[in-house]
């Protein structure tokens, strides 16, 4: 599941390359550099449970890449794409014993920040659903992150306060 899930997801990041930067990355290449992810990650994951001080794990979260969560938690990245016909995509991946993915599909508007806000509501339900504790939240939207604290007063501004309160009900969840 974790070959099948890195190497969909490097296909994901090629294709947005060749839609919004017209770069075309080889098949090949997305393959390798999938592998060299998933290489990197169960390397990681070995080497942090074979080393339990938390210096270990402070040094992992500061790579510029993909980092793994704090012990005893869980990570669910989240990202979404705006399409050009409206319809947003949101990808959520969960790391816990395995990878886990999931992925929707929502007509909207051309707003970037909205279809961020549905992503991370999305990961909040996901979460709920499934009675996790002790989740890492990683977006690659600052402005969502930083609306979580500070509200604007736009549609995507309310979704990220609904969101917010789910934060200050549980502790144990967090967003970085």
């Amino acid at each position: 599941m974790q070959v099948i899930t890195t190497i969909l997801y490097s296909i994901w990041l090629a294709r947005n390359s060749k839609v919004f930067n017209q770069k075309d990355i080889p098949v090949s290449a997305a393959i390798d550099q999938a592998l060299k992810i998933l290489h990197d990650y169960q390397h990681n994951v070995c080497t942090t449970r074979r080393d339990s001080t938390s210096s270990q794990t402070s040094q992992v979260r500061n790579n510029k890449w993909w980092s793994l969560p704090p012990r005893n938690f869980l990570k669910l990245n989240v990202d979404a794409h705006l399409k050009d016909d409206g319809h947003w995509g949101l990808g959520l991946i969960l790391l816990r014993d395995g990878v886990g993915a999931a992925t929707k599909v929502y007509n909207g508007s051309n707003d970037v920040g909205m279809a961020e806000a549905m992503g991370l509501r999305e990961a909040l339900i996901l979460i709920e659903s499934m009675n996790l504790t002790r989740v890492v939240i990683e977006l690659d939207a600052k402005m969502i992150v930083h609306a979580v604290r500070v509200f604007p007063r736009n549609q995507w501004g309310q979704l990220a306060r609904a969101c917010s309160r789910d934060f200050d009900q549980d502790e144990q969840i967090s967003l970085t």
